[in-house]
């Protein structure tokens, strides 16, 4: 009996893994787990994982099964195998785990959860679990009920009756396994009550505390991730890796290398007084105290001190609890992952073996992430690194919000299998304020409960101090009157807000004459907007209005490998101090290491506000920097600030501008004024409803897709339904990347092939997509999901070296009837 087999092209089988082995690798992955902080659940939950692994793949002892395995060959769905091995699953929990006290009571519905969704996404626990009268066709004739789980019970009658076939191997293999005998007969005659037994343990959760429930959750998610990710390790062959120890001092060695001890400006002393405060109160960490605030003005250096910290926390607990933590380190955006990734990396280069097993120590994790695992000196094949990657299998995990959170706040199989790598580990979260503020609540429900429950060490970072925890429930790293001076002792830049005498806002000509009057030949200019549309009218505005100045233009709307060039040519000229003009949107705010002279901001929420300044004198080096706010009109009824944040975040802008002059010396007030105002008006309904998903295991209702109270609700990043992807063929590079992906790619018949040539190729291929207005390309030849932008079209779509997609047609240089 196998599990897995492989063929060649010529459909000759060349490997093979027998299904009893199969069963047993996957039942050990929970050795991969970090302790958790109660033992007593971590031992059940291990004793449960054994028996979900030895369960999970039981319906491919079906003849069915077995036949399609080799011959391909189907009898209608008999050959599915998830139903089956989760009623099996959950018969075998309530005879082995008889648990009556706390969540253990509810293995074997946890158990039958786990297994019946682990070839897909997690469902709900309300349709999941088939009632009365989904069993009893008989009353559900006389209700006149309709059940979806009609067909399934009766293939799944069919499927035990045809056990009887294999009986022998199958108890004989249950016995090495369990070291105790099964019976299938008993199996047949009973496994229609297990049934009843998770309907009323269905009906019986709902009555429980949201502590529970809370609970219950968090260990569902630990054993669907122990599962899946077990069985994609054994059905690929791919072994677990080796766990690696990081020196403690990494950072202090690296500090010592590539910075001066004598500081040459205020900022400098602030950095180093910040790092050698932080590490000094290392010697007060608690293991056993697990939420943390760290707050320091932007440029003070929390990347290098807050690894260094988390560095020193790992050691402290493989001292005091005897596991070593890795470390998930989650930013907002790619560009910032991309610099911190960098300077990561040549801190591990003091580790001797860190260039022969990079994946091992580090590894970098967005959905545009080159797909490479190096151990041993041993490049992985594609597939295995994939694998790797997605399981964040090493010491440090540098990743994005949007990885962490939808795995923590998340149904989905590829992002729930990783879920048991956050066990005991130090999250990091930089600029943490950039998660929305509705789903703040929800957050801090989040991390409470997974450092509660998973043993997880959270420490916040932030520039800006958003409300995420509360009072008392975390602990700020540093000693309250230390944040508050270093914000004090810094004066880089001041704002100044300049608004008509209604307090509305400037139309576009208004605007620029604004602009105008406070333009410094003489200076480095950075303008941000708030739109799209409008920094490409400033943008032509300005290469009109400048002369023999290089102007700059960034956004979305160019291509990620144009905008890497221009960043590039950007810094160089900022190096030599050339008095560039960037217009940009708001792609500039946060993770973009450019230093201004002055900053020109359209109206946006005050901590928006506050990262722009981060753009300009980040050194501290001119002076005082200036940001002016000036804010732009789109039309008579709103303006551009209440197109893209909302009325209500317009209002609070305004009202938090009301001086003259804000110095840099204030923000640490200011922020915290806005925060507190921002908390009363925002709507919290999204966060309540996904928390109500959370209590009542509401992860994916596939009855009821707009279901509101489901897990399945939460996007960190809205998906707009008008928007389309589109590959422009801008350069020869382009043509050859084009011509790579439909010959690699789109021409390979293997789906397998075919995923591994697209993920070779996918970082080079996405750095010439770019998002636009489905009505604009829909004309456009279609390859998949993906439109082209031929060469021979450019100038009716595209502009090169200038501001990239044509939004409108009467824009375009040329236009062909």
């Amino acid at each position: 009996m196998y599990s897995h087999i492989k063929k060649n092209e010529q459909g000759e089988v060349v490997w093979k893994k027998p299904l009893v082995q199969h069963l047993r690798e996957v039942a050990v992955s929970a050795d991969q787990m970090s302790p958790l902080p109660s033992r007593r659940d971590e031992k059940l939950l291990k004793q449960l994982h054994r028996i979900n692994a030895y369960g999970h793949d039981f319906g491919k002892y079906t003849p069915y099964f077995q036949e399609y395995l080799w011959t391909g060959e189907k009898k209608g769905n008999l050959h599915h195998h998830s139903y089956i091995s989760a009623v099996w699953t959950a018969w075998l929990l309530a005879k082995i785990c008889p648990t009556r006290d706390g969540w253990g009571r509810y293995a074997p519905l946890l158990g039958f959860l786990v297994v019946l969704h682990h070839h897909g996404d997690l469902g709900s626990l309300e349709h999941d679990v088939p009632k009365k009268e989904d069993v009893n066709f008989e009353l559900a004739r006389l209700l006149g009920h309709v059940s979806h789980h009609r067909d399934k019970i009766e293939g799944l009658k069919k499927q035990v009756n045809s056990l009887f076939s294999y009986q022998e191997t199958i108890e004989n293999d249950y016995v090495s396994l369990l070291g105790s005998g099964v019976s299938i007969q008993e199996f047949s005659n009973d496994y229609l009550t297990a049934f009843g037994m998770l309907d009323r343990l269905r009906e019986q959760l709902l009555t429980e505390s949201d502590e529970l429930r809370v609970q219950l959750f968090f260990y569902l998610q630990l054993l669907f991730s122990l599962l899946i990710d077990g069985d994609k390790h054994s059905a690929a062959d791919v072994s677990f890796i080796e766990r690696r120890s990081l020196p403690a001092d990494l950072v202090d060695r690296y500090i010592a290398d590539h910075f001066t001890k004598h500081p040459e400006t205020p900022l400098d002393e602030l950095r180093i007084d910040f790092a050698q405060t932080s590490k000094e109160q290392l010697s007060r960490f608690d293991v056993k105290k697990r939420l943390y605030t760290i707050t320091s003005p932007t440029g003070s250096g929390k990347t290098l001190t807050s690894f260094s910290i988390a560095l020193g926390m790992r050691a402290a607990v493989q001292k005091e609890l005897g596991y070593e933590p890795r470390i998930i380190y989650a930013l907002p955006f790619t560009s910032i992952i991309e610099q911190n990734y960098d300077v990561l990396r040549k801190l591990f280069s003091y580790i001797p073996d860190f260039y022969g097993s990079e994946g091992c120590y580090l590894l970098k994790h967005h959905h545009l992430a080159e797909v490479s695992y190096q151990e041993n000196r041993t490049e992985k094949p594609i597939s295995n690194a994939l694998l790797l990657l997605e399981s964040w299998e090493s010491e440090v995990v540098i990743t994005t919000f949007y990885q962490l959170l939808h795995s923590m706040i998340g149904f989905k199989n590829r992002y729930l299998k990783k879920i048991h790598q956050l066990c005991g580990s130090i999250i990091i979260l930089d600029e943490v304020q950039n998660v929305p503020a509705e789903y703040w609540p929800l957050l801090n429900k989040m991390l409470k409960y997974v450092s509660q429950y998973l043993g997880c060490y959270i420490l916040l970072l932030t520039a800006t101090r958003p409300f995420i925890f509360e009072a008392g429930e975390s602990r700020e790293w540093l000693p309250p009157a230390k944040v508050k001076g270093y914000f004090q002792s810094l004066n880089r830049m001041k704002v100044i807000p300049v608004f008509p005498e209604h307090r509305g806002a400037w139309s576009e000509d208004e605007w620029f004459d604004r602009f105008a009057e406070r333009y410094d030949r003489e200076k480095s200019h950075l303008l941000i907007l708030n739109t799209v549309q409008s920094s490409i009218h400033v943008y032509r505005r300005m290469v009109e209005y400048v002369d023999g100045h290089n102007v700059y233009y960034l956004s979305t709307n160019i291509t990620p490998w144009e905008r890497m060039k221009r960043l590039r040519a950007i810094e160089e000229d900022l190096k030599k101090r050339k008095p560039v003009i960037v217009v940009s949107t708001q792609v500039v705010e946060a993770g973009v290491d450019l230093d201004f002279d002055v900053v020109v901001r359209d109206l946006a929420p005050i901590d928006s506000i506050v990262q722009a300044a981060g753009r300009g004198n980040r050194n501290g080096k001119r002076g005082q920097g200036t940001l002016y706010v000036i804010p732009m009109m789109r039309n008579e009824t709103h303006s551009d600030c209440t197109l893209v944040y909302g009325a209500i975040h317009r209002k609070l802008a305004v009202e938090g501008l009301t001086q003259a002059v804000i110095h840099e010396r204030d923000f640490y007030r200011w922020i915290e004024s806005y925060f507190t105002q921002k908390m009363g008006k925002t709507d919290y309904t999204v966060a309540r409803d996904i928390w109500s998903g959370v209590r009542s295991l509401r992860f994916y209702d596939q009855n009821d897709p707009d279901n509101c109270e489901t897990v399945s609700r939460f996007r960190l990043i809205e998906q707009q339904v008008d928007m389309a992807s589109l590959f422009v063929q801008m350069d020869e590079r382009a043509e050859e990347v084009w011509e790579r992906y439909m010959a690699e790619v789109v021409a390979q018949p293997n789906g397998l092939l075919r995923k591994e040539a697209y993920l070779k190729l996918r970082r080079t291929f996405q750095s010439y997509i770019i998002s636009v207005p489905l009505k604009r390309v829909k004309n456009l030849e279609l390859h998949g999901s993906v439109f082209l932008l031929r060469n021979e079209l450019l100038s009716q779509y595209y502009k090169v070296n200038d501001t990239g997609f044509v939004r409108h047609s009467e824009d375009a240089d040329v236009w062909m009837l």
